[in-house]
């Protein structure tokens, strides 16, 4: 996903299972959230944030944020 600098992400967890959000950089991390549970993190610097799920390494993503 891409954003402007500022921008607020939220993740929603629409699973059946349990998941983070967790960035490879340590910058965020949502902990275990729940089905239906949210996090939210606004991106302040410019970069490229890879993120993955702490207890699905295998469920990866990357924000990219620009000006």
């Amino acid at each position: 996903i891409e954003v402007n600098v500022g921008q607020t992400i939220t993740w929603v967890n629409d699973d059946f299972v349990i998941h983070t959000a967790t960035s490879d950089d340590g910058i965020f991390d949502s902990n275990i959230m729940q089905r239906g549970q949210t996090f939210s993190y606004t991106f302040d610097t410019l970069g490229e944030y890879p993120y993955y799920c702490d207890l699905h390494p295998n469920m990866v993503g990357t924000v990219r944020v620009t000006s």
